[in-house]
């Protein structure tokens, strides 16, 4: 009987003992919110990463300041300044302008679930571990995204896994490679320049 007594005694006090580390870990919103800050503060972001989406995969290299960013991939490149984007298939020859929905931004920007995800959508912590948080943001409101599932580096607080799921059951998959801050950019960066781009059809889906 004492011997049983004593383990009890032990596992109380090794569960209280624990209790302070699990306060210590911080909510899913502040995960978020820590990362929002981060990325904030940056002028520019340098992203580097690869993309999968239904049957295609590939990979390339962001540049994000706010809203706007511009995409760099072998077949494709992106640009957006926050209202307008434009798409260029150097195969194609030719450059669609779009105003595009929250769920095609994510297609081509990795970053742009991220831009207002502590109040546009709920948080949830699906897991965590000494090195990730894996968190689930839900929509609050309408919209064709479905769902988000960040993964978050605990060491840097930057996202380092992203995937989409649109309200068409379309799940975009991103993981993020390399993030390094940058300097202040230009608006003229994110839009398409036409004269480096001589003979390109533009063709207008506005």
């Amino acid at each position: 009987m004492r011997k049983i007594i004593s383990v009890n005694i032990l596992l109380a006090f090794l569960f209280i003992g624990a209790l302070p580390l699990a306060a210590a870990r911080p909510s899913a919103k502040s995960v978020v919110e820590n990362a929002l800050k981060k990325l904030r503060s940056a002028k520019s972001l340098n992203v580097s990463f690869a993309v999968k989406n239904g049957g295609n995969s590939g990979a390339g290299k962001l540049t994000v300041a706010g809203k706007c960013f511009m995409m760099d991939a072998p077949d494709l490149k992106v640009w957006y300044d926050g209202a307008t984007q434009w798409a260029y298939a150097p195969r194609g020859g030719e450059v669609n302008v779009t105003t595009p929905t929250a769920a095609e931004l994510a297609e081509s920007n990795p970053m742009s679930v991220l831009t207002n995800m502590s109040t546009a959508y709920a948080c949830r912590r699906l897991s965590s571990s000494s090195s990730v948080d894996k968190i689930e943001l839900t929509p609050r409101g309408k919209t064709d995204i479905a769902k988000a599932v960040v993964t978050f580096s605990v060491a840097t607080g930057y996202p380092t896994d992203i995937v989409v799921t649109g309200t068409d059951r379309s799940v975009t998959s991103i993981h993020i490679t390399s993030l390094k801050a940058g300097g202040a950019l230009p608006a003229s960066y994110f839009r398409f320049d036409s004269r480096k781009y001589p003979g390109v059809e533009i063709v207008d889906l506005r």
